[in-house]
């Protein structure tokens, strides 16, 4: 089982944010106010140079500013004041403290309406609740915090809280948003020439790339950021960076090397407060390694000391991850006892949270120890919850990818139609020039007015292209929507088949041949014969499925062609009827066919009778025992139809309209509680397209079915 490692981005959001959310504390805003908080500079300027490398040192600043506070009433001054305070708490892990100042200073902002500080205190709650893993006064505070710069024209800082919302969206998997709110962040910075701005931004890309994976985009923005941070000798981010970068080599590419390199380089420019949290973060690593390697008892010595670390257990994330980690030692060791405590921790605190990954390695954990000590019942139990989290994760994880790429088409999108509307403003510039020239020129007469001709004429042209360009962008732009609104929806198929249909009976047939495989001695004849038979059952519908999935992709790719025979109807259903025999026979149902022996089709008899196969399979599986079923043919004045017609349990109409679609899933089961995955109906729908022929359905909850198939007369070959 592998370890888990958490560490990096976390540590990231809340160093930046705090570095980011003190800018408004430098003199340039205090000369903004009113002269009587020009005083308070002298302790400011020491307290915001000492706050983050060594907090205790600013305390006697802090006093002195708290007895000018306390004297004058000027509502900025005890804004600065509980602003800082609240700083100190949060730099000496004071959190609930750090809320109330921060609420206090918020307050002074409201009261004497300090535009700029109060987009800075509202930024500084959003970060503080972030890291206290409350995600939704977190984006509340963020969203005021944006739109208040946005509404004041603070353009510097709605960059600034753009790009810190998204290091909140990304910690939270939405990596879709992170990068629209980046891609923004980076239009709107694109002209203030901010080298600060531009190391965050590229901070915040560092860590969505460190979320999706790629690992060369990673390294790339963070060591833009790096450079920044060495230049002004920002030492408290710098180390950030580095451990980021470490916790790159170590958990994405397990290069142990080059991450205690980093780890070094880290350790070497921390200050005392940052010690040890580093030190923390190496030995959970060195957890890690030991771990990989096999020397569990060394991993332990490691994973303990950093759980009984009191950093660990400000970091919930981190202490969720020692926990499981800790659990897989213990079960290496065969201490079961050990290892289902520290599982059944670690999987409490995953699910209170929301930590999916954490939460599967905690329970496969627990299913394995079951397994060990024999209690296959619970073990069962356990896999199956297991399964069902896993697949809620690669649903999760499927849909995070298609999300992404549907934001990357935007933005691809929304830079055709910014190149659109660019040519659009140069052309009403030159529009504007050259009516200005006009002016001009008319003044001096007959020259002036054929120069004016001339430029219309030419103006006319441009216009014609631009037209031309336009029209034909958009045309382009509606053809790749509807591409990739079908590609869309035939992968969310596929994948939903993949992740759920296949997913679920394989996991279900390695389940059982192992059971077989290693206590075929302790179950009894009848239980043999019982779980073979399921298991055999179980095979025969993965592959009806396996053989859809195929022909539904040999379809989309185009790779099947229609192959035209003379053939009789009646010959056709008989065959049908042969073949089913047993079916109905299990669920003693009638069949009748009514079908003209006189009728004959010309059109591709295996596409037929793959329609009317599946047709006549849903009608057995959704009829219950008894039923009755009926094939019938019967030309009409615009041609021949064939229905296949069930007194079952019916259609709700709420699903009729979609019951064709590929992003519908009804995955309804039969009477006898037969699985469905939908393919069979998108196969028919696709068969019908092939041969021409268009497929209905009539149908009513409680009363039946009737799938009707339409050939019409003007089709060539269809009916002979």
């Amino acid at each position: 089982m592998k370890h888990l490692v958490v560490t990096g981005p976390l540590v990231l959001i809340l160093f930046l944010g705090l570095f980011s959310s003190s800018v408004s504390l430098n003199a340039n805003n205090i000369t903004s106010y009113e002269s009587d908080s020009m005083a308070i500079a002298k302790w400011v300027e020491p307290i915001k140079e000492s706050l983050f490398v060594n907090p205790d040192t600013v305390l006697p600043w802090m006093d002195s500013l708290e007895q000018y506070a306390g004297s004058h009433d000027v509502s900025y001054v005890r804004y600065i004041f509980n602003n800082l305070k609240a700083n100190y708490f949060w730099a000496t892990m004071n959190y609930d403290s750090a809320l109330v100042y921060y609420r206090i200073a918020h307050g002074y902002a409201l009261s004497g309406k300090l535009k700029r500080p109060l987009v800075h205190i509202l930024g500084n709650l959003g970060i503080l609740y972030n890291f206290l893993d409350n995600f939704d006064s977190s984006n509340y505070y963020y969203t005021l915090a944006t739109n208040k710069a946005n509404e004041f024209e603070f353009y510097d800082s709605y960059v600034r809280n753009i790009i810190n919302h998204s290091f909140i969206l990304n910690n939270q998997g939405h990596y879709a948003k992170s990068i629209v709110m980046l891609n923004e962040a980076q239009q709107r910075s694109a002209g203030m020439h901010n080298a600060e701005l531009d190391a965050l931004l590229a901070s915040a890309l560092g860590s969505v790339y460190y979320a999706m994976g790629d690992i060369q985009k990673m390294h790339f923005q963070l060591r833009k950021a790096i450079r920044y941070y060495l230049e002004t000798k920002n030492y408290p981010v710098l180390t950030i960076h580095y451990m980021n970068i470490a916790e790159s080599f170590s958990s994405l590419e397990f290069n142990y090397d080059s991450a205690f390199f980093y780890f070094d380089k880290a350790l070497a420019i921390s200050t005392e407060r940052n010690r040890p949290n580093i030190l923390n973060v190496i030995d959970l690593t060195r957890g890690n390694i030991n771990y990989d390697e096999g020397n569990y008892d060394s991993a332990e010595v490691y994973y303990l000391r950093a759980l009984q670390n009191p950093l660990t257990e400000k970091h919930i994330r981190r202490k969720t991850a020692v926990l499981v980690n800790l659990a897989n030692v213990y079960r290496m060791k065969k201490n079961y006892s050990a290892a289902r405590h520290y599982y059944t921790m670690g999987e409490r605190f995953a699910d209170s949270l929301h930590f999916i990954e954490y939460q599967l390695n905690a329970i496969l954990g627990l299913v394995r120890i079951d397994s060990a000590l024999k209690n296959y019942e619970q073990a069962f139990f356990k896999n199956q919850e297991y399964q069902v989290l896993k697949e809620t994760l690669n649903k999760t994880e499927v849909s995070n990818s298609l999300k992404v790429m549907e934001a990357e088409r935007n933005l691809e999108v929304q830079k055709l139609e910014n190149e659109l509307l660019e040519k659009e403003n140069i052309f009403q510039q030159n529009q504007i020039l050259n009516q200005r020239i006009l002016v001009v020129f008319i003044l001096l007469g007959f020259v002036g007015s054929l120069i004016f001709t001339i430029v219309q004429l030419r103006n006319s042209k441009k216009i014609k292209q631009l037209n031309t360009l336009l029209n034909s962008n958009i045309a382009k732009l509606d053809e790749q929507n509807a591409a990739l609104d079908k590609a869309s929806k035939t992968k969310d198929k596929f994948f939903g088949i993949l992740s759920h249909d296949l997913r679920s009976p394989s996991a279900t047939l390695q389940t059982g041949l192992s059971m077989l495989n290693k206590e075929w001695d302790d179950f009894s004849e009848e239980e043999r014969t019982q779980l073979i038979h399921q298991l055999d059952q179980t095979a025969e519908n993965t592959h009806a499925l396996l053989e859809d999935l195929l022909r539904w992709t040999q379809i989309q790719q185009g790779g099947l062609k229609v192959s035209t025979t003379k053939f009789r109807l009646a010959d056709l259903v008989e065959e049908l009827s042969l073949l089913f025999y047993m079916a109905l026979s299990q669920k003693e149902q009638t069949l009748t066919t009514r079908i003209n022996p006189d009728i004959e089709m010309m059109t591709d008899y295996q596409m037929l009778k793959q329609i009317l196969h599946n047709l006549l399979t849903n009608a057995i599986k959704f009829t219950s025992h008894g039923g009755n079923i009926t094939i019938e043919a019967a030309e009409e004045e615009t041609g021949l139809k064939i229905s296949v017609i069930d007194n079952g349990i019916g259609i709700p109409q709420e699903m009729l309209g979609r019951l064709f679609d590929l992003d519908a899933d009804f995955g309804r089961p039969g009477t006898d509680n037969e699985k469905s995955s939908g393919m069979g109906l998108i196969l028919c729908k696709d068969y019908a397209t092939l041969l021409g022929a268009a497929l209905r359905v009539d149908s009513e909850k409680d009363k039946g079915s009737n799938f009707s198939l339409h050939f019409h007369h003007e089709r060539k070959n269809s009916i002979a």
